[in-house]
This record gives structure tokens, C-alpha cells and sequence, in this order.
């Protein structure tokens, strides 16, 4: 499958402000902006990898671009200005899958590239990528009709200015269920 999709906004709003320093006082006002607008692609591919249909993978790739305008007041303004920010986003989802009777298996990854560029002039580039990857599983005991279900993933995040954001977590689930 391949397909894409254009949006354009031509009427947002957007919060404008004013700041008048002898009162301290800060005037809010909707105001319409244009220009507001992404474009995406996306490709997503799926494929049974032998005669009993038991492993299956399958990836989906997105691009993505988002022009988004708005206003923005900086600290020795009175008055706010119109912003834009480009952000371009790259997004691949993999998984590899084994399934046979009530057995099934299954390795996946996710990764997501943003990059962030902005007219303001104290905009810092972004370029952030998270990403993630796990194994999970599932039993059901037949005559038990008993489910025995786990999944891990690795979450991670690197690229992000404030250092508590770069991090890694590890996350693991188990159940047991029982209809």
C-alpha cells in the first residue's frame, strides 16, 4: 500500500499578545494566521514469509512534513510576532511475527526522526529521534483455556535539549487470563 495526503488551513487561529510594561497588564487576542499546512507519505508492506502463513512480517514507512504558523511574544517585546516552525518527521514500523496454534511470537521496532526548524531567533534546532523495540508473547494451555501473556520494550529517546529527556526504560508486562 502507498498513498499520500495534503492539508492545507488557510483561516487558523492563532494567540497574539500585547504587553503593556507600565501596567504589567498582557492583552490576549485571536488573530488568523495562513499558511498552516503538512504533507504526508506513507508506504506500508506486508509479507508472509512461508507455505503454512506462519511467520508474517511487516514495515510501515511514513514521511511527513508540517509547516505550523503561529505568534510568539519574545521577553523584550511588547508585542507578539508571527512564527513558523518546519518539522520534518521520518517513521518506520517493523514487526516480525510467528504464530502456530496458540503459540505467537513477535519481534517488533519503531523509530521516529523529527527535525524542527523555527524563524524565531532563539528556536534551537531539533533533530530527536525515539525509539523502541520489544519481544512479546502469547500461550493459551488448551484444555487449561488458561492465556500466559509477556511483552518487553526498550523505549528511548536521544537528541532532545533537556537531559532528563535522553533516556532509556525499560518496560515488561506478564498476565495470566482465564475466560
Amino acid at each position: 500500500h502507498v498513498g499520500t495526503s495534503a492539508e492545507y488551513r488557510h483561516r487558523d487561529i492563532s494567540q497574539s499578545v500585547t504587553y503593556n510594561p507600565q501596567t504589567t497588564v498582557c492583552t490576549y487576542r485571536p488573530v488568523n494566521v495562513h499558511g498552516n499546512y503538512h504533507v504526508e507519505v506513507k508506504m506500508d508492506f506486508t509479507r508472509l514469509l512461508d507455505r503454512q502463513n506462519r511467520w508474517t512480517w511487516q514495515s510501515n514507512l511514513t514521511a511527513r512534513l508540517d509547516h505550523s504558523v503561529d505568534h510568539v511574544l519574545f521577553e523584550d517585546q511588547t508585542e507578539s510576532c508571527e512564527n513558523a516552525v518546519n518539522t520534518l518527521t521520518l517513521h518506520e514500523n517493523a514487526y516480525l511475527q510467528y504464530e502456530r496454534g496458540p503459540l505467537s511470537l513477535r519481534a517488533t521496532g519503531d523509530a521516529d526522526w523529527r527535525h524542527s526548524e523555527g524563524r524565531m531567533r532563539d528556536f534551537s534546532t531539533l533533530n530527536a529521534i525515539d525509539w523502541q523495540y520489544g519481544l512479546s508473547g502469547r500461550y493459551t494451555l488448551p484444555r487449561l483455556k488458561t492465556t500466559f501473556s509477556a511483552d518487553m520494550k526498550m523505549y528511548s529517546r536521544r537528541g532532545y535539549g533537556e537531559r532528563a529527556m535522553n533516556s532509556d526504560e525499560l518496560v515488561w508486562n506478564a498476565s495470566v487470563s482465564y475466560p
